[in-house]
Order: C-alpha cells, then structure tokens, then sequence
C-alpha cells in the first residue's frame, strides 16, 4: 500500500498538536495529567508509525521535530520579551522565538531516530521508550552548557507528593518514571495482553505517591533561631531599574539589624552596604563584568549565564556575518573558581536555579539555605516567571534545603525543603516580609549520589535489551 504526501503531513501535524498540548501541563496552565495522557498518546502514535511507515526514518525524524518544536514555541514564547527590552534588536526577534525551538526540538528529532532503531511489537519497546525520553532530556540539559528548562519532570509540580521523588531520583529520574508510567498505561489501549502494564502503571505511580505523602505527614517545621531574614522584592522596569530613584527606593527596604536579600543587580554597580545585606549586583575587574551577589565586600560571581541577554552564543559566528557592532555589548563573563562568602548561605542567581548539579556542587556540611536571586523584569508578565519559580522549587526537595529567594518583577518566596511555598511577597510588588531560617533535613539520596543512579541504570537496562533483542524479536513473529 501506498501513502500520499498528504496523509504523511498529516501524521506530523498530529504531533505537533501534541506538543502544544504538552504544553499545557506546565506554568502558567499546570493542568494535571497532561503530561501522562501526551506521552502516552506519543507512545500509541509511534506504534501506528512502526506499522504503518516501516523504516521511512526521515519521517520518523519529522515527527520528533514537529513535537518538540510546537512544544518549545508554545512553552518558551515569553523569551522573545527580553529582546523588546532593547528596542533597536526588534529585527532580532526571529532567533528566540523560532531559533531557539528549531534547535531544542533537534533532540526530539533525534530521540525518534533510536525510538525506531529498536522499535518492536513486544514490551520491549516500552522501556526503550522511556530510555531514550530520558537519555535525550539528560543530553539537553548538559549540551553546549544545557538547558533543561520544562523537562518533563516539571510538569508535576500540581503534586507536591510526587515532587517528593526528588529526593531519591532527581528531575531524571522523574522523567523516566513518567515514561514508563504513561507507556505501560496507554500500550494495553489496543493489545490486551498488556493489560498487566496498566497495573504496573498503577503500582509505580501509587508507590511515588505514598513515598512522598508519608514525606510530607513527617516533616516538621523547625527554624534556625540564629538567623533573622529580611527578603526584599522589587518592581522596577530594565529600563529604570538602575537609576538613583529605584536603588534609593529599595535600599531603604533594608534592614540594619537583620540579613536583608535584595533581588539580582538592583543595586546597580558594587557599592559599600550594609556588612549583613546580600544584594545583587555587577562588578569590574580586568575590564570584565561580572553579574554578581555582593555581602560586604566579597562576592559570588554568576556561574551560568543566560543565552542573548547575558551572553552572546557563537560571537565569532555573529563576528563573521558582520553584525556584531548591532549587537550592544555589555555582556558578562562566567564566574569562575568561586568562594562564596559564607558556607551558610548557597548562591544561585536566576539562570542558575534550574540546574540541579549547579546547586548540588556547593553544598557544604554549613550550608543551612539556598539563596536564589533573580530579575525576571526580562520576561515581562508572560509565563516565563512562573515556570522560573517552579522549577527551583526542585532544588529545594532535591537537596533538604530551604530556598529563599528575592526577585525584581517575579516571584519571591521561601520554600521549605519539601518544596512548600510558606512566604511570599506578591509579585510586582515593592515590598519586604521577615522570617527565620526553616531548619535543612537530612542528606538526601539524590544529593549523595546525584544522577549517577538513573544514569547506571537506563545504561544497564540497555545493555540488558540489546543482549536479548534477538531473542525478543524472535518471539515477536511466532506470536504475530
């Protein structure tokens, strides 16, 4: 039988639905389950490929590509704000709002290839599945510096007991779980043999459950009696954030008494402050510029920087074509070999927040809290704040360690060290709130052994498939 080019479009426009509807699963929306009923739907949809459109591997890399890119442009559209802050790169707005979804959905498109290299009629496929979701979300988390924004495991964060998983197995971990949650439930829609599979979804997802309810019930709220905060947030647009007024207005917030934490660069340029003020701010040394959170004199210089507002990525590329001297210039360089201040305090600021390893490097037997400082003035009233602060949620049930976190038009907050928000300043608003320190829990496993875990075993399941691949498809036929 033959296909028309039409009915193979329209096998790719289904995808790309799909991904606009995964979409939905995270903030601002935050539907739940959607990010369940969309894999599992992909799932169903790669098997009617397999059947249907054996071996046509440039089809099965549209597909990935179709999804990944309507899910990133649907997911990620509120990047493009930033370029509205420099009026005159108008004419640049294609990159974030296309380019960036054209290069992310570039690891879909890849995942689908090794989807349908070890693609079968047994259960096998199942796993293969949920190892290479999770293979390929891993991969776009370290690539060329990694962005794992809106990884699967971010669209949980309607469950703060499923979030609770953290502590064990990490966002990957997570991202596997869904997986195989939503395969194993959505294979028996039309092979009733599998229905062992809906159990075994069922089980899994009951078991994550129960862990991180039980977490819940047993966690306590103990405070750090020693250490007062004081948490400021800020209102300030890009464009006056730095004048005299603005800074004037929000270091009058501070409190000489009590560790005051002011949101990222709203103090403009290093300047002397108070000895107990953490604030956010840019420094020069060696005709470089470093974003930065300033505690008296010592400083904690950005490590991740943020793609086209705080770095310019391939600028000998941008050299080349001769539109450099287009571009403005105050860009910042990577911190590098930092010492942090104090060992109670764990700094992150903004971009930082969404990279687990990133907090899990400098944790310290001291460390008593994570400190996040953020301008999300970027990114104007769009989703991009929202989803900011969920996903640094998850350092905090990662690690057993209490967040606080001061930002400039976004959302500041305590988190405690399951993830619960307990205080909060709404957002928009120039304001402060007082508290004490929530007391860090335990080590936790995902801190001790990071993802070494997930990684050890979607590699050992591997190994394990491919031995007994012949063997499956074998057995495969006599069953057809």
């Amino acid at each position: 039988m033959t296909f028309s080019l039409n009915k193979k479009s329209s096998v790719v426009g289904i995808y790309f639905v799909l991904g606009i509807f995964l979409s939905l699963g995270f903030e601002p929306y935050n539907i739940p389950l959607v990010s369940i009923i969309s894999i599992g739907i992909f799932f169903l949809l790669n098997d009617y490929l397999y059947l249907n459109y054996n071996k046509n591997y440039f089809l099965y890399f549209l597909t990935g590509m179709s999804f990944g890119f309507a899910f990133f442009f649907s997911s990620m559209y509120w990047v493009t704000n930033s370029i509205f802050v420099y009026p005159e790169l108008f004419y640049f707005t294609p990159i974030p709002l296309f380019g960036l979804p054209l290069i992310l959905c570039i690891f879909y498109g890849v995942m689908q290839l090794f989807n349908f290299l070890f693609w079968s009629k047994n259960i096998s496929r199942i796993l293969y599945f949920a190892i290479f979701w999770t293979f390929f979300e891993i991969i776009r988390g370290s690539f060329f510096g990694g962005l794992p924004w809106n990884v699967i495991a971010y669209s949980w964060t309607w469950s703060i007991s499923i979030m609770q998983s953290l502590s064990i197995f990490g966002i990957y971990g997570l991202c596997f779980s869904t997986c195989i949650i939503s395969a194993c439930f959505f294979s028996a829609y039309n092979n009733k043999k599998y229905f062992l599979s809906i159990i075994i979804s069922f089980f899994i997802f009951i078991l994550i459950f129960i862990y991180g309810h039980l977490r819940i019930i047993n966690y306590e709220d103990t405070f750090y009696d020693s250490k007062e905060i004081r948490l400021v947030s800020s209102n300030f647009d890009q464009n006056i954030k730095w004048s005299n007024e603005s800074i004037n207005k929000i270091l009058n917030l501070g409190s000489k008494d009590k560790i005051s934490i002011f949101p990222e660069t709203s103090i403009g340029f290093t300047k002397d402050i108070p000895l107990n003020w953490i604030a956010g701010t840019v420094r020069k040394e060696n005709e470089k510029f470093y974003n930065s959170m300033q505690y008296s004199d010592k400083f904690y210089d950005k490590e991740k920087l943020v793609p086209f507002t705080e770095f310019l990525p391939f600028e000998n590329f941008f050299r080349l074509i001769d539109i450099f001297d287009l571009i403005p210039r105050n860009f910042f360089s990577n911190g590098e070999n930092n010492n942090f201040f104090d060992n109670n305090f764990l700094p992150l600021i903004c971009y930082e927040g969404i990279f687990p390893l990133q907090t899990l490097s400098k944790i310290t037997d001291d460390t008593l809290v994570i400190v996040n400082i953020s301008n999300d003035a970027w990114f104007g009233n769009f989703a991009g704040p929202l989803q900011h602060l969920a996903n640094v949620r998850y350092r905090s049930i990662e690690t057993g360690l209490p967040m606080i976190r001061s930002t400039n038009k976004g959302y500041s907050v305590l988190i405690n060290p399951i993830g619960q928000i307990t205080e909060s300043i709404p957002r928009n608003d120039l304001n402060f709130i007082e508290f004490k320190i929530p007391n860090r829990l335990d080590e936790t496993i995902y801190s001790k052994f990071k993802d070494w875990p997930i990684i050890i075993f979607i590699a050992f399941l591997l190994i394990i498939l491919y031995i007994f691949r012949d063997k499956n498809l074998k057995e495969s036929s006599k069953n057809e």
